[in-house]
């Protein structure tokens, strides 16, 4: 386990509040350790964590939270198998982790994971793990090399940012968060998606949850107020420079035309 001084160190040179920084630091110990236990293969993992582990670790904002699709939808053995990844981060690292909840709801696992780690001061991530939602895509496999010297490099399986894409709008369509405006927005300025195939794919997705796909319900005037008003609290301190919730949507607009 990295000591605190290290910890305030790196927060210190990414300009990030230590403690977002000790939970990036024990969320990624985590990650390692599901890529190297059995649950490995029954774990997608996908969201915003996934987008900035994955594919964008410089740059993508940081998260609370770690999203999974499980392709083996047993709960009773996803706890089981989880509780033996939190022995193996604590044997190797030293980082105290344990369940404070876990609960099955209508086709997921919400839970709530409090640990101890080098700031000697308890701390949470939440997991949201998906038991029903059919992965559309073909899932990446890669090997990162972490930014953190004692967690070295592991390899972890993540949806296609196309379906990462996808599921985020729907996000929207379903409850309207700022940080899945904030991250379709990003999406589509760093990477080119070939729209025809986004609203096939998001047909798809909607059909599954029963949800009628309608564009114009992204820019929903009563999702847009609500975004708005908790786009500061929600996201200043997951991004270093929050851009104006005004400009994100007319950008949206743009990019999301003809969707």
């Amino acid at each position: 386990m990295l000591t605190e001084e290290e910890i305030r160190r790196i927060a210190r040179r990414k300009n990030l509040y230590v403690g977002l920084t000790e939970k990036d630091y024990v969320l990624e110990w985590l990650l390692k350790e599901i890529y190297e236990s059995e649950i490995k293969d029954s774990l997608i993992f996908k969201g915003g964590t996934a987008i900035k582990k994955v594919y964008f670790p410089e740059t993508w904002r940081f998260s609370h939270d770690m999203d999974f699709t499980a392709l083996c939808p047993d709960s009773e053995d996803i706890n089981n198998q989880l509780q033996e990844v939190f022995d193996d981060v604590e044997r190797k690292s030293a980082i105290k982790i344990e369940f404070k909840s876990f609960h099955e709801t209508s086709g997921s696992i919400i839970a709530n994971v409090q640990f101890l780690g080098p700031l000697n001061a308890k701390n949470r991530i939440r997991l949201d793990i998906s038991l029903d939602e059919p992965v559309i895509t073909e899932p990446v496999s890669k090997v990162m090399d972490s930014q953190y010297p004692d967690i070295g490099s592991y390899e972890a399986h993540a949806y296609s940012l196309e379906e990462i894409l996808v599921e985020k709008i729907r996000s929207i369509l379903q409850r309207g968060k700022s940080r899945d405006y904030y991250d379709v927005w990003v999406l589509l300025k760093v990477k080119t998606f070939d729209l025809e195939e986004i609203r096939e794919l998001l047909i798809r997705k909607c059909q599954f949850k029963g949800i009628e796909f309608d564009s114009e319900l992204i820019f929903n005037e009563n999702k847009l107020n609500a975004a708005k008003g908790f786009w500061e609290v929600g996201l200043k301190d997951l991004v270093k420079e929050l851009p104006d919730f005004d400009l994100v949507i007319d950008g949206l607009r743009r990019e999301l035309r003809g969707l």
